[in-house]
């Protein structure tokens, strides 16, 4: 049973692949997250086409805290079940240390999680003929 939409709106979704409005955050919720990214585009420049804008949950706190909003998670499992994870998300808990970034763009947190990728691509790439620079 849906807990957020109701079941047509489920339905419509399953048959679209849309929906909208999708109303998760007050008015000076959404005020605040707008500032927040406009703050940083003030001084950093705009955001797309920057590596900040994905997994923008790791540099961002306040992307962080919207994407574990009670209200989104709720509308997000009625349209794909309760299993939900963000990619690169540990749902284990093995990585339990890692830092949630206390302010955006946090200079521990950007270190950190610069570390952890480059571990990953020595793991990935170990033995690889070619130098990779991504994964």
């Amino acid at each position: 049973m849906p807990q957020a939409f109701s079941t047509e709106q489920v339905a419509h979704y399953r048959d679209q692949g849309w929906l909208s409005p999708l109303d998760f955050l007050s008015a000076d919720e959404a005020a605040s997250a707008r500032a927040s990214l406009a703050a940083f585009e003030t001084e950093h420049g705009p955001l797309s086409g920057r590596s900040e804008r994905s997994r923008a949950y790791l540099p961002f706190a306040w992307v962080n805290d919207l994407m574990r909003d009670p209200g989104l998670l709720d509308m997000v499992e009625d349209l794909i079940g309760p299993d939900i994870s963000v990619r690169g998300q540990d749902r284990f808990g093995h990585f339990d240390h890692a830092p949630q970034p206390p302010t955006d763009l946090d200079p521990a947190t950007m270190e950190y999680h610069a570390r952890s990728a480059e571990v990953l691509r020595e793991i990935v790439y170990q033995g690889s003929d070619t130098a990779q620079t991504k994964l």
